[in-house]
């Protein structure tokens, strides 16, 4: 009998428990830490989220305009939205981490893209890759997120080296931004802002010289307009003065300096003749003309090979009235050709059916 009751008792096993992760559980935790890294280095590979507001959209892309220092790619716009009151428009962009310390208060932005005008072409890199926004950091001490874009580059960027100066003057007379200064013919510096005064009744040039040429400009240097083709009608015809392709396209002014002037600080301001005679800095000379002369006058100009080298700046007989003279002057810069030897050719413009000819001889 006891030995039935042996045969039927049951076998309890012995259940002990795991003290580790089951080998099922390692797939979906590896897969919550991957998930957790990409996310934590999404946000680290997105940098700073900014806001700069433009004037209008034209030629910002999402997610292809980029953001660069100098040359640099170090951010890209993400969005572009409509501001709240609609006159404006501004983009989300996010600068890349190891560029966020260009954000500051007096950072800067603005749009490059290609721009052709009469004084050259400007962006070209973006011709090439695109618009993108040029950052520029300043001297703030603030970090920022919000900002104004500028209309154009900042005309500071320019002038990082050489002398600055002011030119006043009544109007622009032709003069633009980019047009040059020539002493001599040569380029020695370029106008890079102007500016309307507060009394509204001059304008304020602003220019730079080029570092090699900066000694060139002292105390008693006088610059005058040579902009563009000018024009003076008579009861004799019509005289036509030019000084030279690029200055018709985009502007000129010329500069004389004497040698025994003082050297001058950054932003000295002079005056802006509109004219050599005006400038007071022409070599006078004295040309007898014939009888059958057609000259006008005051204004009529003296070229040499298609370039304005003079001004005639009156008209009067000879003692015993038997002479025409001409008082002209001519630019110091033309000086050496005034010897012995020269002479003055007159020639008129002529209109026919088949062109104009000698219109700035």
């Amino acid at each position: 009998m006891s030995d039935q009751n042996s045969s039927q008792t049951s076998y309890v096993p012995d259940v002990k428990r795991s003290k580790g992760i089951s080998p099922l559980w390692l797939l979906p935790i590896l897969t919550m830490v991957l998930a957790g890294w990409l996310v934590v280095k999404s946000i680290h590979d997105a940098g700073q989220r900014v806001q700069i507001y433009f004037s209008d959209a034209a030629g910002l892309v999402a997610g292809r305009t980029t953001i660069r220092y100098q040359g640099l790619e170090v951010g890209m716009v993400r969005d572009i939205n409509l501001s709240e009151d609609l006159g404006s428009i501004y983009v989300d962009a996010d600068i890349y981490p190891e560029a966020t310390k260009l954000l500051n208060d007096k950072t800067r932005f603005w749009l490059v893209k290609p721009t052709a005008s009469l004084t050259g072409v400007s962006g070209l890199d973006a011709l090439v890759s695109g618009n993108y926004i040029s950052i520029q950091p300043g001297d703030g001490e603030q970090f920022e997120t919000t900002f104004h874009a500028l209309e154009s580059a900042p005309t500071d960027l320019r002038v990082t080296q050489g002398l600055n100066i002011k030119l006043k003057s009544r109007d622009l007379g032709g003069v633009s931004i980019g047009s040059q200064i020539v002493y001599k013919k040569i380029p020695i510096g370029e106008v890079f802002s102007y500016q309307l005064n507060d009394d509204a009744k001059s304008i304020t040039i602003q220019a730079n010289i080029q570092e090699q040429y900066q000694h060139l400009i002292n105390s008693r240097s006088r610059f005058w307009n040579v902009s563009g083709i000018g024009a003076s009608i008579g009861f004799e015809g019509v005289d036509v003065r030019l000084e030279s392709m690029s200055a018709l396209l985009g502007g000129a002014i010329a500069v004389d300096s004497p040698d025994d002037g003082e050297p001058v600080e950054e932003n000295t301001e002079f005056r802006l003749y509109k004219d050599l005679k005006t400038a007071g800095r022409g070599i006078p000379i004295k040309i007898a003309l014939p009888d059958d002369n057609k000259i006008s006058g005051e204004g009529a100009p003296i070229m040499y090979r298609g370039i304005e080298v003079g001004q005639i700046t009156d008209l009067s007989l000879s003692e015993g009235r038997e002479v025409i003279l001409a008082s002209a002057a001519i630019q110091p810069a033309f000086s050496d050709m005034l010897t012995s030897g020269t002479r003055f050719v007159l020639e008129e413009a002529k209109v026919s059916l088949s062109g104009v000819e000698n219109i700035a001889n």
